[in-house]
């Protein structure tokens, strides 16, 4: 769901039902992922689009934090090659957690569709106490 709040602010909110994952990520490395991969049973994210700033709506496939390098991604299925935070969104609002993306393209690759920042402890902890829950998601485009 996507609402204009005041101001003009555009606020998108999905609802995650939270999942466990893991895979090898070499001798001795795992990769836990906590949150919604479109390939983990069980978890889910609803609704699964998001309307950008541009005014576009964008099918969300993962929304995840893992344990490496506490990194927070959104996987989309269709992202523009031109995704900012001037026509994307800027915040990403996880519980009490919060992450405001350096402006520009920086946390944003429109080659392989997602928006990854690392370095987001808070991010990866909120995700990971609503295992086996629903967490509210919210990106903002004002902040």
């Amino acid at each position: 769901m996507t609402v204009a709040a005041s101001a003009g602010a555009l606020l998108g909110f999905t609802t995650i039902t939270v999942k466990t994952r893991s895979s090898s990520c070499g001798k001795g490395c795992t990769a836990i992922n906590n949150g919604h991969s479109s390939s983990q049973s069980g978890s889910s994210v609803s609704p699964s689009s998001l309307t950008m700033k541009d005014g576009n709506s964008y099918t969300i496939n993962s929304i995840e934090c893992t344990n490496l390098n506490t990194i927070f991604s959104v996987y989309f299925n269709d992202l523009p090659d031109t995704a900012t935070t001037d026509n994307a969104f800027k915040t990403v609002v996880l519980g009490n957690a919060k992450v405001v993306l350096p402006d520009g393209g920086a946390a944003f690759n429109d080659n392989y569709n997602y928006m990854l920042i690392g370095g987001q402890g808070d991010m990866y902890t909120a995700m990971a106490g609503a295992v086996n829950s629903t967490i509210i998601c919210q990106f903002r485009a004002d902040i």
